[in-house]
């Protein structure tokens, strides 16, 4: 149904006159597009601001950053709003906007690279905790806190029902960080928190990872370049998934042994996808981040 542009006018009034009810409802209106506006996420983050409305600014960052993603309009400087929509938003107590932040901050998208002030983020959500296993990723791999396995491996038992929690914890069974190795249990992990529609992309990475060794799995290096696919192209945003991998074998962290040439093989996977990892002057510094921007994939892996 139409929208008559009285109907415009008077809520653009209210929300002038100070109506934050009114000024949500008008950036909700810019933010996609509807009811008598086109869409203008400027407008969107203008009106959310004012009415302080952390849902609000977490979707309006959401849409900045998604732009960025596919491509549609989007730029690099779409991340430095998103970054800043979410800064705000993470003021207002937004959960969700307090897990992108944290993940932005831990690998250096739209801000410098800073891991003690994610790790700080990710302690600092509120309960419930459904996301705050990222804190225990931190405290796997050391970045931002002091290295304890036994603590990750705790917030991730306690955080199981979240598929990415039970990923973890199977990579941590998968190699004994933190508990008794099991690896016939660490499988059992992934291949649970990877079931059906809602899998977890992390436990497909972890997955492939366990077929292309023959560890827990008979040795398949298609099944594990079929996992390392799907993961690359239906999972919005996780082609990061492979770049953590290479992470680990680059730095044989967490269990994984070192192999830097398979390291370069994992970022140059996620790359494919369109996530832009730079790195320079040696392998080990692309711990300045990564971005997935399929419209600036030239010089995916550019070296000083």
């Amino acid at each position: 149904m139409a929208t008559c542009p009285s109907d415009i006018h008077f809520l653009r009034g209210q929300a002038d006159a100070g109506n934050t009810q009114a000024m949500s409802e008008l950036a909700l209106r810019y933010l996609f597009g509807e009811r008598g506006v086109t869409q203008n996420l400027d407008e969107a983050l203008r009106w959310y601001t004012t009415a302080r409305d952390g849902r609000g600014l977490f979707l309006v960052g959401f849409e900045y950053y998604k732009d960025t993603l596919t491509g549609h309009g989007g730029s690099i400087c779409d991340v430095h709003k998103a970054v800043s929509a979410w800064t705000m938003a993470a003021d207002l107590g937004d959960r969700g906007a307090m897990v992108k932040l944290g993940w932005c901050y831990q690998h250096g998208v739209g801000v410098e690279c800073d891991k003690p002030r994610a790790a700080s983020i990710y302690a600092s959500i509120p309960k419930p905790k459904g996301y705050t296993w990222r804190i225990g990723v931190c405290y796997l791999r050391g970045e931002g806190v002091e290295r304890d396995w036994a603590k990750a491996v705790a917030i991730f038992q306690e955080l199981s029902e979240a598929r990415p929690a039970q990923a973890y914890l199977g990579w941590c069974y998968l190699w004994g960080c933190g508990v008794g190795r099991d690896v016939a249990k660490g499988v059992q992990l992934l291949n649970g928190a990877a079931a059906g529609l809602s899998g977890s992309g992390k436990a497909k990475v972890f997955l492939g990872y366990c077929h292309e060794r023959g560890i827990g799995v008979q040795l398949n290096t298609k099944k594990a370049r079929e996992l390392f696919k799907e993961v690359a192209s239906n999972f919005a945003g996780q082609p990061e998934a492979l770049g953590e991998l290479g992470e680990y074998c680059e730095r044989g962290d967490c269990g994984a042994p070192p192999d830097k040439r398979a390291a370069v093989g994992y970022y140059q996977m996620g790359a494919d996808a369109g996530m832009v990892l730079v790195l320079t002057a040696t392998l080990s510094s692309h711990t300045i981040g990564w971005l997935r921007l399929p419209n600036l994939a030239t010089g995916v892996l550019q070296r000083a």
